[in-house]
């Protein structure tokens, strides 16, 4: 890993997610801690459903209100 020489914080988040996490408040907790890293988790919970699309990755054929995520 390449070290950070200007000690500048860096903020990687995920791109395809909706949040209300406190930003401010979050880094401020990271300073603190002093660590290296911080990550924040949350339960997985959606009321929006997923989008699917066709074949060819391009049109949304129809939306799934009631899906059930697997994984989680």
């Amino acid at each position: 890993m390449e070290e950070n020489e200007d000690d500048e914080d860096i903020l990687v988040v995920n791109g395809d997610i909706l949040t209300d996490l406190a930003l401010t408040r979050f880094l401020e907790s990271h300073r603190t801690a002093g660590t290296v890293a911080s990550m924040v988790l949350v339960p997985y919970r959606s009321t929006l459903g997923v989008a699917r699309i066709d074949a060819e990755n391009r049109l949304v054929t129809h939306f799934e209100t009631e899906y059930q995520f697997q994984d989680f």
